[in-house]
């Protein structure tokens, strides 16, 4: 565990974890879905069956091409796996997934060299933003929103990394 409470996994921590090559993850999520990514997957799929599918077929790809084998391995509920797989639309589904799972690396990254870290630095909710929460009556969110600015302000506001 590093210094700010998160952990680094490199290839021997995600076999372990998971039994998946890291390769395998974006499959994994799309088979599966990720409520944090708004990653739907697939409905009735969790994390166990997307494993022994993966660990199978080796890419959500090769689960599709081979679906009929799928209610054929020796996994409980690989028939309504199976069925699950099997329903209309879900091939697409998975693949709009995959896409929205997989990180880009061709992004440009032009002006990159000149950013500067106080370009990055939160000045504030703008004077617009609380109008138009005071309109809509988000006093909570308001609040919020004034706090967190105050505490950055006076140096206090660190942002917390879950575990």
């Amino acid at each position: 565990m590093s210094s700010r409470g998160y952990r680094l996994y490199g290839e021997p921590e995600v076999m372990s974890r998971f039994g998946l090559k890291p390769s395998q993850l974006i499959d994994l999520a799309a088979l599966m879905g990720d409520s944090a990514d708004n990653i739907p997957g697939v409905r009735g799929v969790g994390i166990k069956g997307a494993v022994a599918l993966l660990q199978r077929f080796g890419t959500m790809e090769n689960v599709f091409a081979q679906l009929h084998e799928v209610p054929h391995m020796d996994v409980r509920g690989a028939r309504r796996l199976w069925t699950q797989l099997s329903a209309p639309g879900t091939l697409e589904t998975v693949l709009l997934c995959k896409l929205v799972a997989t990180l880009r690396e061709d992004v440009p990254l032009e002006g990159l060299a000149t950013l500067k870290s106080s370009h990055l630095r939160y000045a504030g909710p703008s004077a617009e933003a609380r109008k138009v929460l005071k309109i809509l009556g988000f006093s909570t969110p308001l609040r919020m929103l004034e706090l967190t600015y105050s505490r950055e302000r006076h140096g206090g506001y660190r942002p917390r990394i879950r575990q």
